[in-house]
């Protein structure tokens, strides 16, 4: 899942950076009106009724979007959990239809085979799809995250760019020292996220525990530092997530064990 979402966020950061919007003329078509001017206009609002504190204005958006993302979350990795277990416990019963379709010799010997399968997933209320559905948030985030990115790329007269200092840093220029943060932020909260994954996916968990911190950092040493802002304190309540999220984890297999 996040393989596909680092990919689709460079993406699409790739493409917003093609576009100009620091021309007020420039500031039309789909994109602009569904991502960028909602999240321009929402940053502006927080910012003017906060005293022009947009960097605590960013922090809230932040709040926001994960507050209203994390019951979908945290659903969505119960049912990851519910569904890994039952996987693992009927293996020995999957394994041999499995080999039945790899050997099969005509297309409807591999179709009885594939249902055969099927009614077992139906005994046991199991859908090996739900693990498609955790990354549903992630791709919700996408847009916000784009919307922010160029927002603060090209923002709109006055505003940030008149109040840009937020702590010891100019939101609207890079800052190294919040670009680390943002890294060492992610690469703890994919290290979290790493362990709560199956043993045979766990790989992958690690991988993205390198390849997440340098995306991160690559975009922000040279974005404007509101945008490591934003992952650093997106990496935190991800990390919350996280540990609620595993507390659900270990109640769910203490109570399958009893």
């Amino acid at each position: 899942m996040k393989k596909w979402y680092v990919t689709i966020l460079l993406l699409g950061i790739s493409l917003l950076s093609g576009c100009n919007y620091s021309d007020t003329h420039q500031r039309t078509g789909l994109v602009y009106q569904l991502v960028v001017g909602p999240m321009d206009g929402l940053l502006h609002y927080l910012g003017l009724h906060l005293n022009h504190n947009y960097g605590l204005a960013i922090v809230i958006i932040v709040c926001l979007v994960r507050l209203i993302l994390m019951p979908l979350m945290l659903h969505n990795q119960k049912q990851m959990a519910i569904t890994s277990m039952k996987m693992k416990e009927l293996q020995p019963k999957i394994e041999p239809i499995q080999q039945k379709m790899k050997a099969a010799a005509t297309q409807q010997l591999k179709n009885e085979a594939y249902q055969e399968l099927q009614q077992l997933y139906q005994q046991h209320q199991l859908n090996p799809l739900t693990t498609m559905f955790g990354c549903l948030p992630m791709l919700i985030q996408i847009p916000i995250l784009l919307g922010l990115y160029a927002t603060l790329k090209w923002p709109t007269s006055g505003g940030i760019l008149s109040h840009p200092t937020f702590m010891w840093f100019h939101l609207t220029s890079p800052d190294s020292m919040m670009a680390m943060i943002a890294g060492f932020m992610y690469f703890v909260q994919s290290w979290l996220s790493a362990r709560q994954m199956p043993k045979e996916q766990r790989m992958m968990g690690y991988v993205m525990m390198i390849v997440s911190p340098l995306f991160i950092l690559y975009i922000a040493f040279q974005s404007p530092s509101a945008l490591a802002l934003y992952w650093s304190v997106n990496a935190a309540s991800l990390m919350l997530q996280a540990i609620i999220s595993q507390r659900q984890t270990h109640h769910i297999r203490q109570s399958k064990t009893m």
